[in-house]
């Protein structure tokens, strides 16, 4: 068999693992989920901004919208600047085909106690919490991952056409509080 073929038949199987095995996907380098074991603690001083466009697909086709499956974010912890960034979502991350648009009543499900690497890149999200004094990432030690613990508010805000046509129309915006997943014991910033 070509070498050509065999990459390609590993290309295949690669992303066939990643759409029957959702739970184990691994979001740009980090951990979604989380390793077996972590818990979910949550902080008092650390939140975020999240404005996003939830209108995939994200890896099978063109999105619904213009800006479709891209977002923004503000970090924010007591005693330090904020931090921002423009994400795209990543094919195959945790938040899955954002079929559902701004549906404001399947929040809760979709995005609480997800990673956030499996909304953007762990690189950009280890860039951030550097930016606000806190080191994550799966090399480090201690090992935490952040994740969303609460959504504080949110709001469908309207989208310009034509994607005001689209299913769910809007971009989602949350104020949310940040937790991070980490071995018991671990201590947790604040």
């Amino acid at each position: 068999m070509s070498r050509t073929r065999v990459v390609g038949l590993l290309i295949i199987a690669a992303m066939a693992a990643s759409i029957l095995a959702p739970g184990l996907a691994s979001a740009g380098g980090g951990f979604a989920p989380p390793p077996p074991g972590f818990v979910l603690n949550t902080t008092k001083d650390v939140s975020a901004v999240v404005v996003l466009d939830p209108h995939g697909p994200v890896v099978f086709g063109t999105p619904a919208t213009a800006t479709g499956t891209f977002g923004a974010i503000t970090l924010n912890r007591k005693h330090f600047a904020p931090a921002s960034a423009v994400f795209k979502v990543p094919g195959f991350g945790s938040l899955g085909e954002l079929a559902l648009g701004c549906d404001l009543s399947a929040s809760t499900a979709r995005f609480v106690t997800v990673p956030l690497n499996g909304w953007m890149s762990q690189e950009l999200l280890e860039i951030l919490f550097q930016q606000v004094g806190i080191t994550i990432g799966p090399l480090t030690a201690p090992v935490l991952v952040p994740a969303v613990t609460q959504i504080v508010s949110q709001q469908c805000s309207p989208a310009p056409p034509p994607d005001d046509t689209a299913f769910n129309p809007g971009f989602l915006v949350m104020e949310v509080k940040i937790g991070f997943f980490a071995a018991p014991g671990t201590p947790i910033p604040k």
